[in-house]
């Protein structure tokens, strides 16, 4: 049962990366207006600082390239234990499938799969050791 309980979110710190546009700006003002600490992420400097200012609480922001190893593991470093983590930045590339330059696709392959992989595995290990 949904409960208010399940919504509170009050002295929980929560992550969410891709936070500048879509998804996770949506879940990330969701998260803020039950009570979250808030840390944001995403690789758009601009984007983010000005949905951080738009949130009533001041979030703490993060600018981060999750293709690579060397800034996720920063991130990951930086936020230190997280009680929710919402991992959520990807990229999508248009257009037709055949015309997608190698560049392109390992691109897509490394923000989507490899560095999400990479930073639950460094989110995880805080989490697990709270029991989150």
């Amino acid at each position: 049962m949904l409960t208010a309980e399940v919504f509170d979110f009050t002295n929980k710190k929560v992550l969410v990366t891709g936070a500048a546009s879509g998804i996770g700006k949506a879940m990330a003002t969701a998260f803020s207006q039950h009570g979250a600490t808030m840390l944001l992420a995403d690789r758009n400097a601009e984007a983010l600082r000005e949905f951080a200012h738009s949130l009533p609480n001041e979030p703490t922001t993060y600018v981060f390239d999750q293709r690579d190893p060397d800034s996720i593991a920063e991130l990951a470093r930086s936020t230190g234990y997280v009680d929710v983590f919402m991992n959520n930045a990807g990229i999508v590339a248009y257009g037709p499938v055949d015309e997608h330059a190698a560049e392109v696709i390992g691109s897509v392959i490394e923000t989507n799969l490899t560095g999400p992989i990479l930073l639950a595995n460094a989110i995880a290990i805080g989490m697990l050791e709270r029991g989150r």
